[in-house]
């Protein structure tokens, strides 16, 4: 659609107020094309700051202007995906380059300009020389220097229509020409139905008989509503309505003018207002605009921002909302601007709410002109400078600390510029006996205080610090105006002196430290030597406990190679029950203490050995580091306390043996009258039995049964029997068991006989703990082998070890239900005779299966243990030339078997020995017993 070519006067004189505001800001503003990338506009200010004429950069991208190719990509890189994902970017600072080719750093605001349906045309870019200050927070854009403001004059259409019928009576031409439609077509009673767009023309006339029925019948009435054309374009009407008499009728007349070019118009202007708003609420510092009278008329975002407090700004006098002064300020920039025509400047207190400065501004004040050069306001430029000053003022404050501090240092301190030395200390003059005069002497080479052989390097370090590297200390020798050489050390920066660049060099004269050096290195030769040649190890770790020394006795101690030592955790050569100890005590050390303690430590080969430590903090100055000492050997000390302790336990328990062997010989005393009393009367008891039974018999069979007790005679007469012989039997055994612990507990001479039947051996055994199976299993099995040679021993000490043997499997068993199964047999191939004790018990640790034999050791302790049972029962076995052997499995039970040979005058068709004797009936009893 055609727009109008021509602005109305009324955005004459806003255009006219932001073109002198923006041409007179400080910061360059380009309006770049969203298409080309070129720039479209720009102001004066952008031909200030980068020193081309207008018309030089019209036309061109903005990537000349950047100091190079890759500041250019960088700025492409983050700052337009920053635009592309926020809408605008604000304070980007990039190297920037003026027609001179000097380069100078700026700060960019970017923000996108948009046209109709909120469609982007292009970008203001804002940017601000912030050279002498290295921060700016402000951006300023400029708006299209062109705006399209389209106002043209139409006729107007008159319409008549029927308020009863809603048809057209009279229509002009204008009219026509507006809706698109001949009059002839307006004027039918209804649109032709071909016509697939005569619903436009009803629209119309619908809105209008809205509008007869809404209307006062006196005063016309105005509005305004979109129409579409026949062709489809689209129009903005405006309708003079009123009720009119035609013929004696009411009718509504409407004059109907085309208002589409002024409402473009209207949002031509209202769109550059919405951009010149954006951009004047862009800048980053605050704009006021006064009139003649000092008061506020229009500010910017950033202004109200910073007098939030004092808000609203518009309609008081600047001097009132930005100083709290009730007169003008004196040397008011805004007042000498009214009276000289001319942009002044002053530094202000900056006061946001009260009467108490919160900082300073910086105020520029520049004419607001009307068409005749007559000054008929003031734009009020203000930054906070607050920073900028408090910066200033802690740059003089650091220098003039850093001239008492260097004034007063013991260290050398040079200022190098260009080649020549422009500051150099107090210490300076003391050291190297040259005068300041003489060091800021044109003529004066500093290489003349360096000696020879570091020149070069001297150069390269310099050259290093021109091209902005670090370069870390170093030492080099300085010449004394009397020829002495210094050794020296240097600490060297790149700074900037008096608005240039300069090298600061901190020198430290390191003379005495290198004689110090010297006689510490021969001092660590001999510590080095005593170390390595000492058996004690010294070691350290640090605070995490890991290992940073080692002396070469520590290779020898851990059978391991220094590599494999330094750089792991300590606890990992300990043993793991050491572990809680070693971690408790190591805190202590590191909390300050000195701590000596006992410990196991693990060779390679899984060793154990003894080790004293003595062992102290580590601390570097005051800094506490972590941990040093020594450590001792001590494996052969605490194996000879453990000899000698085991000789004393020995002693103990030998002592205790014969107390118990004096103890079974009384109680067997004890215990023999009552079982003699009763072998005695129960004879006695049996023969009266045997004597009165015929008579009792006779009663019987002349009166009859009677009971005797709780049962009849007949009952009780074969049970009298059975019973006086139980109890016979009874105290025989009785008589036994206690001549067996007699025999058991007297100290017998090692005599052997040639005819021990190992059976009877078994069963004497199993006689005597025959309490303890019942108590300890509902299973017990022994079977007896046959045809078993006799055997050349000591039949007492053989019992003992079965006695032994079976007391611990009773032991092992963790439930009644578990079984115990002895057996004896012989192994004629290898001519020895054996006894096995089979549990089902808890087993024995792999661990602790080889040592079941060593004196003292016992699993058994929590319940009585002693720990010498089976070794003494090792030395009977051994004594008799047989073997003992153990084998077994945790938590499935245990397996002992006795092994012994056959005396010399055994053979194998020797007939085997006799137990005791008895009928064909008792033995069978007797074995069906003994194998339940």
């Amino acid at each position: 659609m055609k727009r109008p070519k021509r602005a109305k006067p009324g955005i004459e004189p806003s255009r006219r107020l932001l073109d002198r505001a923006f041409a007179s800001l400080r910061d360059a503003i380009l309006v770049i094309d969203a298409d080309t990338g070129e720039i479209a506009d720009c102001n004066p200010a952008a031909s200030g700051i980068f020193g081309y004429a207008r018309d030089e950069l019209i036309g061109r991208t903005t990537e000349f202007l950047h100091a190079d190719a890759a500041a250019f990509a960088t700025f492409r890189a983050r700052l337009i995906p920053a635009v592309e994902q926020h809408g605008r970017c604000e304070g980007f600072e990039c190297p920037m380059k003026r027609k001179d080719g000097a380069v100078f750093p700026t700060e960019q605001y970017l923000t996108p300009l948009e046209g109709d349906n909120q469609a982007r045309i292009g970008w203001v870019s804002v940017v601000r020389d912030i050279s002498d200050r290295h921060k700016a927070k402000a951006a300023v854009q400029d708006s299209e220097a062109d705006y399209r403001l389209i106002f043209d004059s139409v006729n107007d259409g008159i319409v008549v229509l029927d308020p009863e019928t809603g048809r057209v009576t009279d229509v002009n031409a204008k009219m026509c020409e507006m809706l698109g439609f001949p009059r002839e077509e307006l004027l039918r009673p209804r649109p032709a139905a071909s016509d697939r767009r005569s619903g436009l023309y009803a629209d119309f006339r619908r809105q209008a008989l809205e509008w007869l029925r809404t209307a006062d019948t006196q005063a016309p009435r105005t509005v305004q509503w979109q129409h579409v054309h026949r062709s489809g374009r689209p129009l903005w009407i405006e309708a003079n309505i009123r009720r009119v008499a035609v013929n004696g009728r009411d009718h509504l007349l409407a004059v109907v003018r085309d208002i589409t070019e002024r409402r473009w118009a209207q949002e031509e202007l209202d769109q550059s207002r919405q951009f010149l708003q954006s951009v004047f609420d862009g800048i980053q510092d605050g704009i006021c605009v006064l009139d003649s009278e000092f008061t506020i008329v229009r500010t910017n975002v950033r202004m109200e921002e910073m007098y939030a407090a004092r808000m609203p700004l518009v309609g008081k006098k600047c001097y009132e909302a930005c100083q709290s002064r009730e007169q003008p300020c004196p040397d008011c920039p805004a007042e000498k601007v009214f009276d000289s025509g001319k942009a002044h400047s002053a530094v202000e207190p900056f006061r946001p709410a009260g009467d108490k400065p919160a900082g300073w501004i910086d105020l520029s004040a520049f004419p607001l002109k009307d068409a005749d050069g007559n000054v008929i306001g003031v734009i009020e430029h203000i930054r906070d400078i607050t920073q900028r000053r408090r910066v200033e003022e802690a740059l003089r404050e650091s220098e003039e600390k850093f001239r008492n501090l260097a004034e007063q240092s013991p260290n050398m301190i040079f200022i190098n510029q260009g080649g020549r030395v422009v500051y150099a200390n107090r210490q300076s003059e003391r050291t190297l006996g040259y005068t300041r005069e003489e060091f800021y002497a044109p003529t004066f080479d500093h290489m003349s205080i360096i000696a020879p052989k570091d020149h070069a390097m001297i150069r390269a370090n310099f050259a290093r610090h021109l091209r902005s590297e670090d370069v870390e200390p170093y030492e080099y020798a300085l010449l004394a105006k009397d020829g002495r050489e210094i050794e020296s050390i240097i600490t060297t920066k790149l700074i900037s002196f008096a608005g240039q660049t300069a090298i600061l060099g901190i020198v430290t004269d390191i003379t005495p430290r290198k004689a110090m050096e010297q006689a510490l290195r021969e001092s660590e030769g001999k510590f080095r030597y005593l170390v390595e040649n000492m058996r004690d190890v010294i070691y350290a770790v640090d605070l995490h406990g890991v290992i940073t020394y080692a002396s070469p006795a520590a290779e020898l101690l851990l059978d391991s190679a220094s590599s494999e030592i330094v750089g792991r955790h300590f606890i990992d050569f300990f043993h793991p029950e050491d572990a809680s100890q070693l971690k408790a005590n190591f805190a202590r050390i590191l909390a300050g203490e000195r701590v000596t303690n006992e410990y196991r430590v693990r060779t390679r080969a899984g060793e154990t050995r003894w080790i004293l430590t003595s062992s102290q903090p580590k601390y570097e100055g005051a800094r506490l580091t972590g941990v040093q000492g020594i450590l001792t050997d001590i494996t052969q000390r605490k194996e000879a306390e453990a000899e000698a302790e085991f000789q004393r336990q020995q002693l103990v328990q030998a002592d205790k043996m014969v107390a118990l062997g004096t103890l079974v010989s009384g109680v067997a005393h004890e215990v023999n009258n009552p079982a003699h009393f009763i072998m005695l009367n129960a004879p006695v008891l049996s023969k009266i039995y045997r004597q009165t039974t015929p008579i009792i018999d006779e009663h019987v069979a002349e009166h009859g049964d009677f009971r005797v007790g709780a049962r009849s005679w007949s009952e009780m007469r074969e049970t009298i029997p059975r019973l006086l012989d139980g109890i016979l039997n009874g105290a025989r055994r009785i008589k036994g068991i206690v001549d067996d612990l007699k025999g058991f507990a007297r100290r017998e001479p090692a005599q052997t006989s040639p005819d021990v039947d190992l059976n009877a051996v078994v069963r004497a055994a199993l006689g005597l703990l025959q309490s303890s199976i019942k108590r300890s299993t509902r299973v017990f099995r022994v079977e007896y082998g046959r045809s078993l040679p006799p055997l050349t021993a000591n039949a007492r000490q053989l019992e003992q070890v079965v006695i032994n043997l079976v007391q611990n499997a009773c032991e092992a068993l963790t439930n009644k239900e578990q079984a115990i199964r002895v057996a004896t047999r012989y192994d004629r191939k290898a001519r020895l005779v054996k006894v096995s004790v089979r549990d089902e018990g808890r087993g024995i640790p792999d661990a602790a299966l080889n040592r079941v034999l060593d004196p003292f050791f016992t699993t058994k302790q929590d319940c009585g243990g002693t720990g010498l049972g089976l070794s003494v029962s090792a030395r009977i076995v051994q004594r008799h030339g047989g073997k003992l052997e153990f084998k077994s499995k945790e938590g499935e039970g245990t397996t002992a078997v006795l092994s012994l040979p056959l005396g010399e005058a055994a053979a194998e068709d020797r007939p085997p020995a006799r137990g005791r004797k008895g009928t064909g009936r008792t033995r069978a009893r007797r074995r069906q017993k003994e194998s339940t």
